[in-house]
């Protein structure tokens, strides 16, 4: 069990990192780099909320994996709303899916992005519409 003081100093700690992260996703213009690093924040930041929610409510092992799996619900909800610009490195964020266009420069997201994929197209034909 920690004291209060050490619940205070890890809770300003993962304050402060998530604000370093939230920093670097939204000022950095590096696509590439940020679409690297994203899922690795996003695992540390589970591991981290779930520590923490697990040491401070004293929970038993199933509340461990209770809280564990709905803090992975939202992180992957979170994943699946950010898209990071081609053209100009901006973080575009909506919903519960990735905006269509970026915010910033009006780019369009691209047709062939891994996270639009959800297996082959329909076909057209009679009573169906052509996409």
């Amino acid at each position: 069990m920690l004291s209060n003081s050490q619940m205070v100093t890890a809770l300003f700690g993962l304050i402060a990192l998530w604000t370093l992260e939230g920093a670097y996703l939204t000022l950095s213009r590096d696509a590439p780099r940020k679409r690297r690093l994203y899922p690795r924040i996003l695992v540390s930041n589970v591991v981290l909320l779930t520590a923490f929610l697990s040491v401070v409510l004293e929970l038993s092992i199933w509340g461990v994996l209770v809280v564990g799996a709905l803090v992975a619900l939202v992180t992957h909800l979170t994943y699946r709303s950010v898209w990071f610009c081609e053209a100009c490195g901006y973080t575009a964020r909506a919903g519960f899916s990735p905006p269509a266009y970026c915010s910033d420069c009006g780019a369009r997201r691209p047709r062939g992005d891994a996270r639009e994929s959800r297996g082959p197209p329909a076909a057209s034909g009679p009573g169906r519409l052509a996409c």
